[in-house]
């Protein structure tokens, strides 16, 4: 009796373990078919496939990433819902550092992101969460020089001009042939 119920609990596990695998997969082909689609400029299709991929596996960091991508893209076309896009956006970005705090690779590829809220932003409001979020990633990893590089390239461009020169002044600490080499400081 005890060998059939080792065996039926085996079984279960076993097959739970496919199912999963297959839930996993299918929801990185619809993040890549989203991820594709979105490059190719076809926001909204592109949002079907995120949304699947999120449902699939809501705790994927990339997933969330990409859709704050892609309603972000949208907010810029749809003036409508420009407000209501960019709240989504910002709330998808912010749940993907949720998911991997430390993930340095998921911080610097928002820092991008965080700057196409903030840009054309009549209120300020975003260019406030842009300047926020990019002062945590500096006291995050204050002798990165690349993060305060990719940092600063955005603070310019936002004309946050004390927190660019505070950025410069770092980098000519942690690192000054990035400021004579790199486009964004000439």
């Amino acid at each position: 009796m005890r060998g059939k119920k080792l065996i039926a609990l085996i079984l279960i596990v076993y097959i739970f373990g496919i199912y999963k695998f297959f839930t996993l997969y299918k929801a990185d082909v619809a993040y890549i078919k989203g991820k594709n689609l979105l490059s190719e400029g076809d926001a909204n299709k592109a949002e079907i496939y995120l949304q699947k991929a999120i449902k699939l596996n809501p705790n994927e960091p990339r997933y969330h990433k990409e859709y704050a991508k892609d309603l972000a893209f949208q907010a810029f076309t749809d003036t409508e819902n420009t407000e209501a896009l960019k709240e989504k956006s910002l709330a998808n970005l912010q749940k993907a550092q949720q998911l991997n705090p430390l993930n340095l690779v998921t911080l610097r590829n928002n820092i991008s992101l965080y700057y196409l809220l903030a840009a054309q932003d009549q209120t300020n409001q975003y260019t406030l969460v842009a300047r926020d979020f990019y002062n945590k990633l500096k006291e995050t990893y204050p002798n990165d020089a690349g993060v305060w590089a990719a940092v600063a390239k955005y603070e310019r461009k936002l004309n946050l001009k004390d927190e660019y020169r505070q950025s410069v002044e770092r980098i000519e600490i942690l690192r000054p042939d990035l400021l004579e080499w790199q486009a964004s400081f000439q």
